[in-house]
């Protein structure tokens, strides 16, 4: 067997020896600068878009800061408005009730008056009726008087 033959093995590690430097050379030369290119534009590229990401988070805080600022006054213009318009109701109500009350106060006048003069016209009708049960009571009392007078 020429692999345990001690006197290749002087050959084999010198060939060994040689080729393991060619390829280390190799290795060196040619793919670990495109490893080492490829790695560095990986890093930029990740610090870019931390960059980028760290500047959106500060635009999005600014905007998030005029946006409460908006708000803050929106929501105060919007309560400044409720009660313009809470007010503009209890004055609308307050004048459609003293309206309301005229109005009323007019009708039971007015009512009233009908009132009046319905009881006016019904006595004045019942009067005539009063007269003639007043006549017969009258009557009949007067009758029965005479009656007992009589009898005496």
């Amino acid at each position: 067997m020429p692999q345990l033959d001690f006197s290749t093995y002087l050959d084999q590690f010198l060939w060994l020896f040689i080729s393991f430097f060619i390829l280390y050379l190799l290795v060196w030369l040619l793919f670990f600068p495109k490893i080492e290119k490829i790695i560095n534009s990986r890093i930029d590229l990740i610090k870019n878009n931390l960059n980028a990401a760290e500047e959106a988070i500060k635009k999005a805080k600014e905007i998030e800061a005029a946006i409460d600022v908006k708000l803050k006054a929106i929501n105060e213009s919007a309560q400044i408005m409720s009660l313009e318009a809470d007010q503009e109701v209890k004055l609308m109500l307050e004048t459609k009730a003293v309206e309301s009350d005229n109005i009323t106060s007019m009708i039971l006048k007015e009512k009233a008056t009908e009132l009046a003069h319905l009881r006016k016209l019904e006595i004045a009708q019942s009067v005539p009726t009063i007269v003639e049960e007043l006549k017969q009571v009258l009557l009949s009392a007067l009758i029965h008087n005479q009656n007992l007078g009589r009898k005496k």
